[in-house]
Parts: C-alpha cells; structure tokens; sequence
C-alpha cells in the first residue's frame, strides 16, 4: 500500500515496531470489510500478504482504496492509500510471508516456518 502523505518520524517508529494492523477494504456492498493483519513497512510502503481467494484480495481488485490501523492500546496510527501492487508470483508471496513470519515469531528463521506453510489450512 503506498500512503498518501508523509510520515512524521514519530509515526514511522510507531509503525515499525512488531505490531498489529487492521487492514479495511471496502465490500462489494460499499460496507467496510477489516481483517487484522501482520505488516512489515518497506520503504514508504506497507507490506501485506494474502490468498487470492481472501475476500479482501477480491475487495482490493475492485476498489485498491484501503485503510490501516496500527494501535497499541490508546496510541495509534492510522494510515489511508491505495494497493500499489498485488504481487501474484508464487516466490515472491513466499518470501513476504516467510519474512513476516519471522518478523512476527523473533528468534526464528524461515526455515522454522516452511513446514507450516507447507500443511494445507
């Protein structure tokens, strides 16, 4: 997602600490659709990962518009832009939720998550 504004220093340090988002995508219906997400900021941009089969992937490809909401407790961030790329190659998806996964889980390495990701959910 690129961001439509600049971040201030504060809000860049708050987003880069290992935290929660809520990712809002709006639904076929126009109603919002929010899901809870792990993110990594790369750049000026956030990163995400999804299925294609994920209503919001659906949402995204109608409408890129999307909203997240990065908070810990009272204090939080909200951020407002549109997809800049949905990445299909199956590498590179890999990748992304392998670093996530670590990201998320510290003191692990990738190869800590490949047997998960191997099993069928």
């Amino acid at each position: 997602m690129a961001t439509n504004g600049t971040l201030s220093a504060a809000e860049r340090e708050f987003i880069s600490a290992v935290r929660f988002g809520v990712l809002a995508t709006i639904g076929h219906d126009g109603t919002p659709q929010q899901t809870v997400m792990w993110y990594d900021v790369r750049g000026d941009q956030i990163m995400m990962n999804t299925t294609a089969d994920r209503i919001k992937r659906g949402n995204i490809q109608r409408d890129p518009r999307v909203s997240i909401c990065i908070e810990e407790g009272y204090k939080y961030v909200t951020l407002r832009g549109v997809v800049a790329e949905i990445i299909d190659e199956p590498e590179a998806a890999l990748n992304d939720i392998l670093s996530l996964a670590v990201r998320y889980n510290p003191g692990t390495t990738p190869a800590d998550h490949t047997q998960f990701l191997g099993q069928a959910r």
